[in-house]
């Protein structure tokens, strides 16, 4: 079967619709879990996935920042990034606080931490109840990585062989990192799941991807045709094989590995036109585009339908669905649209 390239990844290409198709898979994978389908849907998956495309997006962004200007602004990068995630967090966390002093307050330190992007830390420390701001954590590790990832970028590039080693070193050092958590000091699972430190691979995998891509064209595309099949049958039995030793230590390397050629192919290779023809219709499209916004506000609508509608059914369902489109559309065509007009200028 043919997988040579139909769209060339090589080139500065500004847009990839069906990135927002996955997106859309990624969030859907979330909100399902969520709903309830935990047993039946791998929500977990879905926030790994979200990692990974952050890498894969932010990495090509200064790579082709890089070869367009010669070098990388940090602090338009860092305004950028605020810019995209700042104004729609902020919104939200106000909105959520005010409203659930009604309902059930959420405690200042957990709105602190949210605000100041250590919600996984501040969850795993102190193990606090339930509140809207939970799904904060994974932004905790993404703004983490944006804070890092680009100094180095900055600093080490120019030596683009290594550079590509140090990232494949700091993935393995990571893995044997979860291994001493949880093998020699019994670490909980909260402890893998949610720290930067044990889960920011997940994001260097779509990082590498994206040097691999920019230094070794031919190759990614020859690998990809070959080990695509592989990356299915890995991602599947990470989803299904239920040790709990291997959950908390091989399983986002083995995830991070299988998305590398199946990543790929699916965004290039002619095999996956029909999966891409999904990816970029118009719901698909949109759902992604709304993702991060649909992620800030599933949680809160969640909790508020279970303070509602106390048993789980058709209506509760409705109300979740009724109002998650209806704050996102908010969140997203008056917030982050307009402020998305204020980053341009700091292209």
């Amino acid at each position: 079967m043919e997988t040579s390239p139909i769209s060339s990844p090589h080139k500065s290409e500004r847009y990839v619709p069906a990135i927002d198709g996955m997106r859309a898979i990624a969030i859907l994978l979330v909100l399902s879990s969520h709903l309830g389908a935990e047993r039946f849907v791998p929500g977990g998956f879905g926030v790994t996935l979200f990692f990974f495309i952050s890498g894969y997006l932010i990495t090509g962004l200064m790579i082709r920042e890089q070869d367009e200007t010669n070098t990388i602004s940090i602090s338009s990068f860092y305004i950028r990034r605020f810019l995209r995630l700042g104004p729609a967090l902020m919104a939200m966390i106000l909105t959520v606080s005010l409203f659930f002093l009604i309902i059930n307050p959420i405690p200042p330190a957990q709105i602190f931490a949210a605000i100041f992007y250590y919600t996984n830390y501040y969850k795993i420390i102190f193990e606090p109840p339930t509140t809207p701001l939970d799904p904060m954590w994974s932004l905790a590790v993404e703004e983490h990585y944006y804070l890092l990832f680009p100094l180095a970028f900055s600093a080490f590039w120019g030596h683009r062989r290594r550079f590509l080693l140090a990232l494949i070193a700091v993935t393995a050092v990571v893995l044997i990192w979860r291994f001493t958590l949880v093998l020699g000091w019994h670490a909980s699972m909260n402890r893998t799941y949610l720290a930067t430190d044990t889960r920011i691979d997940s994001i260097l995998y779509g990082a590498i991807l994206a040097v691999l891509i920019k230094c070794y064209p031919a190759k990614v595309a020859a690998y990809s045709k070959l080990f695509w099949s592989a990356g299915i049958a890995a991602l599947l039995a990470s989803l299904i094989y239920r040790n709990a030793i291997f959950r908390e230590t091989l399983r986002y390397s083995l995830q991070g590995l299988a998305l590398i050629p199946l990543f790929y192919s699916v965004l290039f290779a002619r095999l996956f036109l029909l999966v891409r023809v999904i990816l970029e219709s118009r719901p698909m499209i949109w759902i992604g585009k709304v993702s991060y916004s649909l992620y800030l506000w599933h949680f809160a609508v969640l909790l508020f339908a279970d303070y509602e509608i106390p048993a789980r059914g058709p209506y509760w369902l409705a109300l979740n669905i009724a109002l998650d489109f209806i704050l996102v559309s908010c969140s997203y065509y008056l917030i982050e649209q307009h402020f998305q007009k204020i980053r341009q200028r700091f292209r």
